[in-house]
């Protein structure tokens, strides 16, 4: 984890105000112009070995994410009573690599598209990449040396790696999607996931010996009540689809 920090520590400029920024400019410019008049009139192309990879990477990542949110949770407890300094904890480490997660998270469109797939590039496939990119730079930009979000980061985490894996058999094809039976229950865990964030973060409003912003928490707790919104909606979304005998959108 030490090497891993000093790493980090020297490219934060990148995730700075300017950095962020940049990152969702060029996304958007390619969602929403460069990749669609690009790949118009063009076939598909899209190296199926490479994303099957590339989930995994992610997949390898978000268990390691797993396990150094569960160290501090164990060491600190869900509601910590104390704080740790940045010498103490470096648990801004972790969330840095939470961040790069959320950054790589952002290819699922480009692949989207680079497949001609755009009925699957949807405000709700972009919004949740974007806003999940940027709660986690707020809350590392605002709170990073603060282990009160490490339940949440556990929780998430824990969450992706079933996601990627279920990413990772999708992409073989058909025989190999199969396999991904618990794809069709993640709308529902989704929405008891923001649930529980918004039950948790609830929870640490209340004076505890750690200081924490008022308004960051009224920011996770907005960000977590619109996507408990975004997941209700798709959950009956995909109800309806599969009433129809339809394939989802994801």
């Amino acid at each position: 984890m030490s090497s891993y920090c000093v790493l980090l520590t020297d490219t934060k400029t990148a995730f700075d105000e300017a950095g962020i920024a940049f990152i969702v400019f060029v996304y958007l410019l390619f969602t929403l112009r460069i990749g669609p008049k690009f790949m118009r009139n063009k076939s598909p192309w899209a190296p199926v070995e490479a994303i099957f990879f590339f989930n995994i990477i992610k997949l390898v990542h978000a268990c390691f994410l797993t396990k150094y949110f569960y160290f501090y949770i164990d060491k600190m407890g869900i509601f910590p009573q104390e704080c740790l300094d940045h010498v103490q904890s470096n648990i801004d480490c972790v969330y840095y690599r939470l961040m790069l997660v959320k950054m790589l998270d952002l290819c699922d469109t480009m692949y989207l598209i680079l497949r001609n797939e755009f009925h699957q590039v949807t405000f709700s496939h972009v919004y949740r990449r974007l806003m999940m990119l940027f709660i986690t730079w707020v809350c590392l930009k605002y709170d990073g040396t603060s282990v009160l979000w490490a339940f949440v980061g556990m929780v998430h985490s824990a969450l992706l790696v079933p996601m990627y894996l279920a990413d990772a058999l999708v992409i073989l094809g058909p025989r190999a999607a199969r396999f991904a039976w618990w794809r069709k229950y993640f709308p529902a865990v989704y929405m008891a996931q923001f649930l529980i964030f918004l039950v948790h973060t609830g929870a640490l409003s209340v004076e505890l010996g750690c200081p924490r912003s008022r308004a960051l928490m009224g920011a996770v707790a907005a960000h977590g009540a619109g996507f408990l919104m975004l997941y209700c909606f798709y959950w009956r979304y995909c109800r309806r689809v599969r009433a129809r005998g339809e394939d989802e959108i994801i």
